[in-house]
């Protein structure tokens, strides 16, 4: 399967986002793989695309980058020693905050530390 990203390709307005494909990430000890269904936009996003503020400054070479650092769907795959979640859990959680970022992704790989259960 593959995994649709919405990434920055370089700093500028909304026409310097696309789409991507990448693998579906595999999880590390505890870490968890969510399927994710809402990702947040929020102003560090904004920001960083533009090329403005720390995370753009620290990310200006790994373009393209994948912003999106709120983000709920479900968890699909787990790592080993992981002990918070199952396959099915529904979670939210603030991921890779400054630089990973990761949220605007079909899937992604999240310490499972980042998130919290959901009803």
């Amino acid at each position: 399967m593959e995994n649709k990203q919405i990434a920055i390709t370089q700093f500028g307005g909304v026409e310097n986002l696309s789409i991507q494909t990448r693998a579906i990430p595999e999880p590390k000890a505890r870490e968890v793989v969510v399927k994710v269904s809402f990702s947040g936009i929020n102003p560090i996003d904004v920001k960083t695309r533009a090329g403005l503020g720390w995370a753009a400054a620290q990310n200006k070479e790994n373009l393209p980058w994948v912003p999106g650092y709120d983000i709920s769907g479900q968890i699909v795959t787990v790592g080993d020693q992981t002990e918070r979640f199952a396959i099915g859990d529904n979670v939210a959680g603030f991921i890779g905050f400054p630089l990973q970022g990761g949220g605007y992704s079909q899937y992604v790989c999240v310490p499972e530390a980042a998130l919290s259960m959901v009803p």
